[in-house]
C-alpha cells in the first residue's frame, strides 16, 4: 500500500532530484527520493553488519597463532 507524505527539500536537494529526472534516472521527483532512501538504508543495514563484524572480532580476542608472513606468502603463491 501506497502511503502519500509531502516532504520539503531544501533548494540544492530539490535541484538534484530535478537533474536526475531530467537526465533520465527516474521517471519524477518522487522515485528519486524514494531511491535515495532505498540507498540511505541499505548503507546503514551495511554499517551495522560492520560494526557487528567488528564487535564479534573484538570480543573474539587475540589469535595466539597469527602468522602475518604465513599469511602473506599464501596470497602470494608463485613469488
Amino acid at each position: 500500500k501506497n502511503y502519500r507524505s509531502d516532504a520539503l527539500l531544501m533548494p540544492s536537494t530539490k535541484a538534484i532530484a530535478q537533474r536526475l529526472v531530467a537526465e533520465g534516472h527516474y521517471e519524477n521527483v518522487s522515485e528519486a527520493v524514494r531511491a535515495g532512501l532505498r540507498n540511505l538504508d541499505r548503507e546503514a543495514k551495511a554499517m551495522n553488519a560492520f560494526l557487528k563484524m567488528m564487535d564479534d572480532a573484538m570480543a573474539s580476542g587475540i589469535a595466539e597463532d597469527f602468522d602475518v608472513d604465513a599469511i602473506i606468502a599464501a596470497s602470494h603463491p608463485d613469488e
